[in-house]
């Protein structure tokens, strides 16, 4: 059985960006649980009353137009946006005997990045909204008119723009499982992108999982040889298996394919990594 509450507590300065939302949530333990998957659902069912009251924020508070998302997806999007500054668990004893366990969490939300966050959400609701009616009228002309194919690849370019911003945004959080949701969508509606690959293959590299992020990198290079980030990606996977010369031959390659206005960042951490595999 959950149970769950929680309280909105906004700060004392009226322009504060920052609210601390706190809130509870109980579960009675079952006989074949352990206390481990008794505190998850506990801290679940406080993690759900914490987003619901946020999400009612959202809805009232915020400058941008919400009601075009479901409450879920309010919900949702309130639930990454919180940050959970303190858990703690009680149990008790019911009278039936049973164990009643409490989760207790406190967070806090940004104003300013909820907001952002909104507006992302409800541009990229309108932009799949787009993408649909253009496939629609695709479907109907069949390409007999050439201004209808083109709005039909810019929606579809925008869709895919979207979802990589949306992943790149939750990978650079370390959100690894959700982030490669975002690339699995990629990779599904274009298997021939090699971006969505490279993304991906990031994500399994902070996973920890070194074959995967192989798989994903030599996709990546077949489907598009000049794809440097490939080798970037690839390099990192063989550094981490230990393979110092092949570590080197694909970062020396990144080198090669890279450009300093897209790269820059990851030049500088190669030719650093390049001195000291090398030295």
């Amino acid at each position: 059985m959950l149970i769950a509450g929680c309280s909105f507590i906004p700060l004392t300065d009226v322009e504060a960006a920052v609210r601390e939302i706190s809130g509870t949530g109980e579960y009675i333990m079952e006989d074949n649980e352990n206390m481990k998957q008794a505190q998850d659902k506990a801290y679940e069912e406080a993690m759900r009353s914490i987003a619901q009251q946020v999400a009612v924020y959202i809805r009232s508070e915020s400058t941008v137009e919400s009601s075009v998302l479901t409450k879920d997806e309010v919900e949702l999007l309130a639930t990454a946006l919180v940050q959970v500054r303190e858990k703690r668990f009680t149990k008790e004893v019911m009278p039936d005997g049973k164990l009643q366990i409490k989760a207790f969490l406190t967070g806090d939300i940004d104003e300013e990045t909820t907001e952002k966050a909104l507006a992302k959400k409800v541009a990229k609701f309108n932009q799949q909204k787009a993408l649909e009616v253009a496939k629609a009228k695709h479907a109907a002309q069949q390409g007999a008119k050439e201004d209808a194919q083109k709005e039909y690849n810019e929606a579809m370019r925008h869709t895919v723009t979207a979802l990589l911003a949306d992943g790149e945004a939750l990978l650079k959080q370390g959100k690894y499982a959700a982030a490669m949701e975002k690339f699995n969508e990629v990779i599904k509606d274009h298997p021939d992108y090699a971006k969505g690959y490279v993304r991906r293959g990031e994500c399994y590299i902070g996973m920890g999982k070194m074959d995967a992020a192989m798989q994903d990198y030599n996709k990546a290079i077949t489907l598009d040889p000049k794809e440097a980030e490939s080798y970037y990606g690839r390099g990192q996977a063989y550094e981490k298996q230990g393979k110092k010369q092949e570590a080197i031959a694909d970062y020396r390659k990144f080198l090669e394919v890279s450009n300093i206005v897209e790269h820059g960042d990851k030049i500088t951490a190669v030719l650093d990594r390049l001195a000291k595999l090398e030295s």
